[in-house]
């Protein structure tokens, strides 16, 4: 981490360098989730989407996830996904407590879509 461009945020570049200095510190050969914490208006979300199903493929991350993204920022990640074929997003990990309630507007309703369950096979 740093204070570079490279150094933050959901860049190709800074998403394998940061896997891969985890990957090391932990000393394990992949991890279960891999999480986007907050979303990088920065980077185009097909940059992050190609670095996590690379990251997949090669058997570093086993699932992708999320955290404190929009209902906009997911559905859109979600298209993304579906429309190159990439692995999907399918963990979030939002703020939610008995005075921050704002995902039941929303989140909630997105993940529990008839068309989300069925991609999931539920």
């Amino acid at each position: 981490m740093g204070d570079g461009p490279n150094h933050r945020g959901l860049s190709r570049k800074h998403l394998m360098e940061q896997c891969h200095a985890s990957l090391k510190r932990l000393v394990v050969d992949y991890v279960d989730i891999y999480y986007c914490h907050r979303y990088d208006p920065q980077t185009p979300v097909e940059e992050t989407l190609r670095a996590i199903d690379d990251l997949i493929t090669q058997g570093k991350v086993l699932y992708a996830g999320i955290s404190e993204w929009t209902a906009a920022q997911m559905q859109e990640a979600l298209a993304i996904a579906d429309k190159y074929l990439l692995d999907r997003i399918i963990v979030n990990q939002p703020v939610y407590n008995m005075f921050n309630r704002y995902i039941e507007k929303e989140i909630i309703r997105l993940g529990t879509t008839e068309e989300n369950l069925r991609r999931i096979g539920y």
